[in-house]
């Protein structure tokens, strides 16, 4: 082969590799993201990060109760003390139980998952010789006693027992009074 024929090979390789490079960086750049779309993203997503409280804010309180699947939810200012803060400052110094569900400058949404009944119901359980009636008091996982009878055990129908041990859900005080009238009445109370 003569020399001038091995250097247009030669030529024509190197060219073909340049071509090559080039075609394959063009197609690269367009499929990537522009520096116009980066610097952007990069902005919103510090401004998001960014965002603070304000004065004015609204912070609603979403108590979900597990057992019987119901919410309850109450609104109040912002505390004053949370003011001017971000979602993670806030985020610490939630109380126990609560999460972040929603946040921005003018309101932030926090829930908090309880595994008891609502306060719209009330629960007959029998435990250590008692009748119990309890309530989970408003907003929090408080239980109070409504009422308690002294019962024993082995007065109680096996079903009855069984019912009351694992503890019998009521809509409202009536029904559970009337219940409980109807187990005392049977056994001669």
């Amino acid at each position: 082969m003569s020399k001038t024929k091995k250097r247009w090979i030669w030529w024509s390789v190197s060219i073909g590799c340049i071509l090559l490079a080039g075609v394959m960086g063009y197609i690269a750049a367009q499929n990537a993201p522009s520096a116009l779309q980066q610097q952007e993203e990069k902005a919103e997503s510090a401004a998001g990060a960014g965002e603070r409280t304000v004065l004015g804010c609204q912070v609603e309180k979403i108590y979900k109760y597990t057992l019987c699947e119901h919410e309850q939810s109450q609104e109040e200012p912002i505390e004053a003390d949370w003011v001017g803060l971000s979602e993670e400052e806030i985020e610490q110094k939630l109380e126990e139980g609560f999460s972040i569900k929603e946040f921005s400058a003018e309101s932030i949404r926090l829930e908090k998952q309880i595994a008891q009944y609502c306060p719209d119901h009330l629960l007959l359980q029998y435990s250590d010789g008692k009748l119990l009636l309890t309530q989970t008091q408003a907003f929090t996982d408080q239980i109070k006693t409504v009422a308690a009878y002294d019962i024993e055990a082995d007065t109680l129908d096996l079903q009855t027992y069984d019912i009351l041990r694992a503890g019998k859900v009521f809509s409202s005080q009536e029904e559970a009074v009337e219940y409980i009238r109807k187990i005392l009445l049977r056994n001669g109370e």
